[in-house]
């Protein structure tokens, strides 16, 4: 199963992201979120950071997930290339993430994600397991 697709939006970046779970959603939406601005091939999951977040529904826990990694990217300067959710509910995210500090000599950087918007943003369960749709502030 692909982890995510780009779609097409005038202004912003979104991404359709996939999982079997909720676990797998919310792991390929924070591997779109970091593909879609450094190349992840050159990033090393040296440093592991554990990362639990609240929400009032599913959808604004993904929002609040995807916005603590930006906020870890910002704050420790480090890019992200590997996620492992533990715990998905409806009200809460646990899980880690690891990647090292970003390295513009070595990183090749495509772009930069200013926020998750709740803009058209859509969770589902299908047949095959779970979709969500996320727009992200460019």
């Amino acid at each position: 199963m692909e982890r995510y697709i780009e779609l097409d939006h005038t202004a912003d970046v979104g991404v359709s992201v996939f999982g079997k779970s909720l676990e797998e959603l919310f792991e390929a939406a924070s591997f779109a979120l970091f593909d879609l601005q450094v190349d992840l091939s050159d990033v090393r999951a040296e440093a592991e950071f554990e990362i639990a977040v609240t929400g009032t529904d599913l959808e604004n826990t993904i929002v609040r997930w995807l916005q603590r990694l930006i906020a870890l990217m910002d704050i420790e300067d480090i890019v992200f290339s590997r996620f492992e959710l533990l715990e998905v509910t409806e009200e809460s995210a646990r899980g880690k993430a690891w990647g090292e500090p970003l390295d513009i000599s070595r990183h090749r950087v495509k772009g930069a994600i200013k926020a998750v918007t709740y803009h058209e943003l859509e969770i589902k369960e299908t047949s095959d397991g779970w979709e969500a749709q996320i727009i992200f502030d460019v």
